[in-house]
């Protein structure tokens, strides 16, 4: 599997243990909506795939390229730690070999794939994210913390020359975010749950 480096979605799997599927991120077969996938080489075995990570309160889904090999399903967050850190500094795409029960690493290293009972499902996350024809408003009740969470998985960049921007329908609905003036911007799309406040607000 071939993904951006500047992506994190480590950042974003649960760590709550009673939410025990969210706690790894998870690799899908196709494109997700609102996400455009990468040219792939079919002759080669290449497939259009999604890497998905969530906590419940912000999502972030994008594309990857799945090689011939590859199997879809959960993956450890911490794969996605140790890849990027043993990455080389001008590599723009990390390449992982997702096996069945192990993930191997670019520089040849061998991880344990997943650490969740193999009967584990993963949620259907991709029904939370909004329609583009329907978004209409900026944001508000959207916390900003969670937003800095999510700017840095969908690896925002501070240089000034990226723009992180989120819309909702409405201000009780989830926001799509996506990072604009960046090459890859339609390859990645990230969902953040407003806050919610008693009748008393």
């Amino acid at each position: 599997m071939k993904y951006l480096k500047r992506w994190n979605p480590d950042l974003i799997a649960s760590v709550d243990a009673m939410r025990e599927a969210l706690t790894e991120c998870y690799v899908y077969e196709g494109a997700y909506p609102s996400i455009d996938a990468f040219s792939v080489n079919a002759e080669i075995g290449e497939r259009p795939g999604t890497l998905v990570a969530t906590n419940g309160r912000m999502m972030i889904a994008v594309a990857v390229i799945l090689e011939a090999k590859d199997v879809a399903g959960f993956v450890a967050p911490r794969v996605f730690v140790y890849a990027r850190q043993n990455s080389k500094d001008d590599d723009n795409f990390i390449k992982v070999k997702l096996m069945r029960k192990y993930v191997t690493i670019q520089n040849g290293d061998i991880l344990p794939r997943s650490e969740l009972p193999t009967d584990t499902n993963y949620p259907n996350v991709a029904q939370v994210i909004p329609k583009e024809d329907e978004l209409k408003e900026g944001l508000r009740h959207f916390s900003p913390v969670f937003m800095a969470e999510l700017a840095s998985a969908m690896g925002y960049s501070q240089d000034g020359n990226n723009v992180f921007s989120c819309m909702a329908a409405d201000h009780m609905s989830p926001a799509i975010c996506r990072i604009l003036q960046c090459e890859y911007s339609r390859q990645a799309v990230g969902v953040i749950m407003p806050q919610r406040y008693g009748a008393e607000g």
